[in-house]
């Protein structure tokens, strides 16, 4: 298989190895002590839309990526996950002065929980879940854009691993979070995209009108 650039591609032809042709679980573990979390779910996001990976192997990933993601978290609750919802849909409707209202609360309380460091460590929490093919925590896709959505515009800099590249990592994702992100990495003139954007050119034909567009 042909490797985004942000990962490597000799880890990921080991781990997807392990995952399709082993049993040898500690192994596969010893994989992911070596690099962070966002990097570990990059890398089993990627393979998850590899048409490589069989159906067993898919589930089997999943099973790795439950393991590694924690399963709760404190700053859970309705109004949060409504508020990331309606971040993800918010442009599909014409307001009216109630929901502008609404919304505008919304919006504030999702300001205030990128604020503290365990608001960011929920948002990110919530965009590393995986994309909805496999729905875990009722965390669906419109959550996840939701949150890195929020993650971009009120805790960008904050954490030392919220950077260009914690958001350019999710190049590897399906259409409408790949969109998402490009116009993240525009609004913040991030040179990583000039970077990345010549392989998705060549090698994603779903995102490659978007990036040519840019230019």
């Amino acid at each position: 298989m042909i490797v985004s650039p942000l990962l490597s591609a000799g880890r990921v032809q080991q781990v997807f190895n392990l995952l399709q042709y082993s049993d040898d679980n500690d192994r596969l573990f010893a994989l992911f002590h070596t690099a962070p979390l966002d990097e570990n779910l990059h890398l089993l996001r990627f393979l998850s839309f590899q048409p490589e990976v069989s159906g067993e192997t898919y589930d089997r990933l999943i099973a790795i990526w439950r393991t590694l993601l924690p399963s709760t978290q404190r700053e859970d609750n309705p109004l949060i996950r409504k508020a990331l919802w309606r971040v993800s849909t918010w442009w599909d409707f014409e307001e009216s002065p109630a929901t502008s209202e609404e919304n505008a609360h919304l919006e504030a309380h999702l300001a205030q929980i990128a604020g503290n460091e365990k608001g960011i460590d929920f948002l990110k929490w919530v965009v590393l879940h995986p994309p909805y093919r496999h729905e875990i925590d009722g965390i669906f896709d419109e959550h996840r854009r939701g949150a890195i959505t929020s993650l971009a515009r009120y805790a960008y800099g904050k954490q030392s691993d919220t950077n260009e590249i914690f958001f350019a990592r999710f190049m590897d994702d399906w259409l409408n979070m790949q969109t998402d992100v490009i116009d993240i990495l525009v609004a913040m003139k991030a040179r990583i995209l000039l970077k990345i954007m010549p392989w998705y050119i060549e090698h994603d034909t779903h995102i490659r009108p978007s990036l040519l567009a840019l230019f």
